[in-house]
């Protein structure tokens, strides 16, 4: 868009493409192109204007005003420049030119007689150059907010500013994380030089330089700009600007290595994860300490998820993994059991906004790590999984309603998957799946942050196929707390307890009539083990079997909840008695030779509890046992015992936990298991059921549908799937 005005007059002289300009300013709602009749040179152009890297110049022999703040910024593809040249005074608000995945385009501000400016921001957060900004004042004064060229994988734009008087600048950034730092270039004739921070750094690159007019004086020396040296150097010419001012000029060099500092101002509540799930995906928007490598970020990233469970376990600095210690862990267990697996870090964070500027939608961070190959980052939008409902307006956060809708869908028994399974599929699995088709990744250790850990992880689907149908999954608190270590099952000693009945229950728990042919049937498949029903399912004995031998497995067929936010709530059932969670370490399990394996088969979590989904998250932690396997919500109890019997078959046959449960869960959604002439077959056996469950299943409305993802997805193996 190009505006000639003459003689006081606003006159739209030439549009390029009239269309695509008309088009530009007719689909946003809040695009305006007014006079205003308050100022007394009709010469301006007011309004927010934003849209798709459309150019904007405006050549006027009067003064120029831009009364609200305007944006050609775009997320794909190279910002719109902004020329404005005005033989009077030059005055604006924010001009935004920036780009996510391309470059950010030039600003080039000319007010003969003084120009004032907000914020000017031509910066690349992703991939792309930053844009030049050149701002001249033959003769008057320049005043400037902040001024960004910055860049991530490009370059830093240069940043060239001349005036006749003084200048005055907010901070100036031209740094560039993977390319080089751009050119900084002062100079006034006869007035002082005062700014913020300026920084020009390449920690990979080539830094910028600072160049300054002798002369001037110097209000503020940079203050981010270590170990600074002078020399003289030719004069300035500025390009692209009519009448350029000819100084001699002064150089600072700067050091290399200096990195972005914090500066948050609209976005004051980030959680230090929060921070570093942005940094990771644009390094460039200075919210948190860069690290030097990526291995010292993801380590960093690593000890946040661990310090989240500090209250079941805690570990020192000198414990947590590294890049290189977890790709050593995964390659090792590769060439012990011939799964190949992956971790898979998922960060949630909000919407970041600095002085009223959204600089990144809420989304994910995703960070993939494999045995080989170097980490992926991905971030994905929330709007691209999680479309901004009307209730987003009243304070609801989209994510956590998927989630919750997520579980009332699977609730009405439908063998189809729900839809909202397909979005978060594409939220979660989707953007790395092609990097790890490639890497021939068979097993995801999902290390979920808060407010994730309740997704049923299972029951995502591709449109085609569920999770499962191509990965064995695994819920992590983090890697740290995750046991390196493989020792197969097939020698394990198993100890079974549960409950049919709860005469003493102080939470009116009903029955599950199915438990005492769960526990003959998880105790009759060629396992080692022993067997304790209703009354010889008390504390007192599961203690003095502790005391007399060392079991591999603890499998208890009893409720269980969680929900933090209510102590009393949560809880182990026995026969005799209610248990705390919390107590469970005290059976010293974690103690050497450590419990391979708890389960729990009746359990549930308080879904949108966050505490509570910690606490499901970190169950095999906080009762310290290497992996456990529990229920995301209360299972039919047929399915339940359908399901145990067929996992501890598989158990004796696969070579990781976690494939293990995959095999049952698969039995159950392809129709491997029925019943026949009163007889349960799976895919392994034939078992004879009693009368009375006949009976019952043929006059109730169970059996719930073994191939509905409500009676096996919320099976969730937590902690170590090997």
């Amino acid at each position: 868009m190009i505006i000639e005005v003459e003689e006081g007059n606003l006159v739209d002289n030439e549009i390029d493409d009239r269309e695509d300009s008309r088009e530009f300013i007719s689909r946003l709602v809040e695009a305006t192109a007014v006079f205003n009749p308050d100022f007394y040179n009709p010469s301006f152009l007011s309004g927010v204007i934003a849209g798709d890297g459309s150019s904007v110049e405006i050549h006027t022999q009067d003064g120029i005003r831009i009364s609200n703040s305007l944006s050609l910024s775009v997320v794909e593809g190279d910002g719109g420049d902004f020329n404005a040249t005005t033989n009077n005074t030059f005055q604006s608000n924010n001009i935004d030119t920036s780009a996510r995945d391309g470059d950010g385009g030039a600003i080039a501000i000319q007010g003969d007689a003084g120009v004032v400016t907000g914020d000017l921001n031509s910066s690349s957060s992703l991939n792309g150059n930053g844009g030049e900004i050149n701002v001249l004042s033959p003769n008057g004064a320049v005043t400037a907010e902040n001024i960004n060229s910055s860049a991530d994988r490009g370059n830093g734009g240069d940043v060239n500013v001349a005036a006749l008087l003084d200048i005055d600048t907010g901070d100036i950034n031209t740094s560039s994380n993977f390319g080089n730092g751009g050119n900084v270039q002062l100079a006034t004739e006869t007035g002082t030089i005062t700014t913020g921070a300026i920084n020009t750094s390449a920690p990979l690159g080539t830094a910028g330089t600072v160049n300054i007019q002798p002369g001037a004086s110097i209000v503020n020396v940079p203050t981010n700009v270590p170990n600074i040296q002078t020399q003289l150097q030719p004069a300035i010419v500025l390009p692209n600007i009519n009448q350029p001012l000819q100084l001699p000029q002064l150089q600072l060099s700067i050091a290399t290595n200096v990195y972005p500092t914090l500066s948050v101002s609209s976005t004051p509540d980030l959680s230090e994860l929060d921070r570093l799930a942005i940094d990771l995906i644009s390094p460039n928007l200075d919210v948190g300490q860069l690290q030097a490598s990526w291995d010292l970020r993801l380590e960093e990233l690593d000890k946040l998820m661990t310090e989240d469970f500090s209250q079941y376990v805690k570990k020192d600095d000198s414990e947590i993994m590294t890049i290189a210690n977890t790709k050593e862990m995964l390659g090792t267990i590769e060439a012990q059991t011939g799964q190949t697996p992956a971790v898979v870090y998922a960060i949630s964070h909000p919407d970041f906004e600095r002085e009223g500027y959204k600089l990144m939608e809420a989304g994910i961070t995703l960070i993939l790590i494999t045995p080989d190959g170097e980490p992926i980052v991905e971030s994905v939008p929330l709007s691209q999984f999680a479309p901004m409902s009307s209730d987003r307006r009243f304070g609801r956060d989209p994510l956590s309603d998927l989630i919750k809708q997520l579980h009332n869908g699977l609730s009405s028994r439908s063998k189809k998957p729900n839809y909202l399974a397909k979005r978060l599929y594409q939220g979660l699995v989707a953007p790395l799946e092609a990097e790890m088709e490639a890497r021939g990744i068979d097993t995801i250790m999902f290390a979920l942050d808060s407010g994730l850990r309740s997704i049923p992880l299972a029951a995502l689907h591709d449109g085609e196929q569920f999770l499962i149908e191509k990965y064995s999954v695994a819920l992590i608190p983090s890697v740290t707390l995750t046991k390196a270590d493989y020792q197969g099952l097939d020698d394990a000693r198993l100890l079974a307890m549960g409950a049919s009945e709860f005469p003493q229950s102080l939470h009116d728990q009903k029955d599950l009539p199915d438990v005492p042919l769960e526990l003959e049937m998880i105790t009759t498949g060629g396992w080692e083990s022993d067997r304790f029903l209703n009354e010889e399912f008390t504390l007192e004995k599961m203690k003095a079997q502790r005391l007399s031998r060392q079991y591999d497995i603890i499998h208890l067929a009893t409720h269980a909840n969680f929900s933090e936010d209510e102590p009393d709530k949560t809880y182990i059932e026995f026969w005799d008695q209610t248990l705390p969670l919390d107590t469970l370490r005290e059976f010293a399990w974690h103690k050497d030779p450590q419990v391979e394996l708890l389960v729990l088969s009746a359990c549930k979590t308080a879904i949108g509890d966050l505490e509570a989904e910690l606490g499901f998250a970190g169950l095999a932690v906080r009762a310290g046992v290497k992996s456990a396997v529990a229920t995301l919500w209360d299972v039919n109890d047929y399915s339940t015992m359908v399901l145990m019997s067929v996992f501890y078959q598989y158990l004796q046959t696969e070579p990781i936990k976690a494939e293990a449960l995959r095999k049952a869960q698969l039995a159950m959604l392809r129709g491997e298991i029925s019943i026949e002439n009163g007889e349960l077959v799976t895919p392994h056996h034939r078992v004879t059921l009693p009368p009375e469950m006949i009976s019952r299943l043929k006059n109730t409305n169970e059996p719930l549908s073994l191939s509905s993802p409500l009676a096996w997805a919320g099976f969730t193996l937590v902690g170590s799937p090997w």
